[in-house]
């Protein structure tokens, strides 16, 4: 009895670990929603409009905020959407 609670308070910390704690939504056309862990790792980048989809990548996922915007703003500039 004592191992299953122990097995379900275990399972209960890792789901609430890994929730999203903050949402940054960048709308600059195009427009792009990171969705954050309490440690500021980005967990999920979402192309809001169809221009954001060629200004994002797939391996942003697991990264730092800072460098995630970053490499998004690099991608808007070197696509010609903001000069």
């Amino acid at each position: 009895m004592a191992m299953s609670i122990l097995i379900i308070i275990v399972i209960v910390f890792i789901l609430w670990d890994k929730r999203t704690v903050s949402t940054i939504t960048l709308d600059i056309n195009p427009s792009i929603q990171i969705n954050l862990d309490k440690r500021n790792k980005v967990k999920k980048v979402t192309a809001i409009n169809d221009d954001a989809k060629s200004v994002i990548d797939k391996n942003m996922a697991g990264k730092d905020m800072i460098t995630v915007i970053n490499k998004i703003t690099d991608n808007v500039y070197e696509s010609g959407i903001i000069k």
